[in-house]
């Protein structure tokens, strides 16, 4: 048997986006919707018969809170909310009250920071630590943060691209007798992390979450990309430049459904590390087609190319390239 309040719990969690889950704005309000067998979902347990379809509704619900961070604080329509609610919550509607349209309360911003339960669902699974691959010019390590351990005093060494596949909290203590400081990271945050001395982490909220840390072993050589075919030249809708210095240009490229990018080229090697999950039909330049996909939350190595793009999936798609300029 599965709660039936993983699917109430998780529904409150979107309808956080505008208000907490027991103080909602005047203009939105919960309607159970009736499950397959014609009961409300409501108190109680979802029979086995309903199980998947329980998890599948936690997974949908995750990907649409990915999908809402993508919003990035911009207005976001609300009716194109409520109409994405009915299509990815078949347990659950957000319905517009009439209030919402005389006052004009048709716009409604969508804060970053309510996503702090989403690494509960699992929409990345949460994985050990495990070294993913090295090379000559990186170390790719995925580390498991876990709540309430406090970590031994370390240091690094090499400067570090760092991604964040969980929402959590960490507190870190320092040897130099500087304040501890406290962070609040956001899924699919990206850092530049420079050494800092010896430090004590410590994750002091209740959810363990998982890093990708990229060590840059080699200096930068700080040239700019100049390819004509660079994608966020050709592609800006698509692909943003999350930050960039003299070591790598990190790129955060994001898809919709069935999108497409045009033929681009990647000069650089690059780590890319992979947000959603990714089925891609890939063309080359000679028209070889390739069908590529890969999981949310893997990270893998990648030489220059050219190629074209199409997302096959129904749901957006979203990746870290950290490329490198060395």
């Amino acid at each position: 048997m599965v709660d039936a309040g993983l699917v109430r719990l998780a529904c409150h969690w979107v309808l956080a986006s505008v208000g907490t889950a027991d103080s909602q704005p005047d203009f939105l309000r919960r309607v159970p919707r009736p499950l397959g067998n014609g009961a409300a979902a409501s108190e109680g347990s979802l029979g086995k018969d309903d199980a998947g379809g329980a998890r599948e509704t936690a997974r949908r619900i995750a990907r649409a809170l990915r999908q809402i961070r993508n919003t990035r604080g911009r207005a976001t329509d609300a009716v194109a909310l409520e109409g994405g609610a009915q299509r990815w919550f078949p347990v659950y509607r957000l319905e517009l009250a009439p209030q919402a349209i005389s006052s004009g309360l048709m716009k409604m911003k969508l804060p970053v920071a309510l996503l702090s339960g989403c690494a509960l669902f699992g929409s990345i699974p949460i994985e050990p630590s495990a070294t993913l691959f090295e090379n000559a010019q990186v170390k790719v390590i995925r580390a498991l943060e876990k709540p309430h351990v406090k970590g031994k005093f370390h240091e690094h060494t090499q400067n570090r691209v760092m991604i964040y596949l969980q929402a959590g909290r960490q507190r870190f203590e320092y040897q130099d007798g500087r304040q501890p400081s406290v962070f609040d990271w956001k899924e699919g945050e990206v850092k530049w992390s420079a050494p800092e001395g010896m430090h004590s982490p410590e994750v002091i909220g209740n959810d363990a979450f998982n890093i990708i840390e990229i060590e840059l072993k080699e200096a930068g050589t700080g040239n700019a990309i100049t390819s004509d075919l660079d994608p966020v030249k050709l592609d800006p809708k698509d692909y943003k430049i999350e930050f960039e210095n003299s070591q790598v240009r990190v790129l955060r490229a994001t898809i919709a459904g069935h999108g497409a990018t045009p033929m681009h080229e990647h000069s650089l090697n690059r780590v890319t590390v992979f947000l959603t999950d990714q089925d891609f039909r890939v063309t080359d330049p000679q028209g070889k087609v390739d069908v590529v996909k890969h999981k949310a939350g893997e990270a893998v190595w990648g030489t220059p190319i050219t190629h074209r793009e199409e997302n096959l999936s129904d749901q957006p798609f979203e990746v870290i390239a950290v490329e490198l300029k060395n």
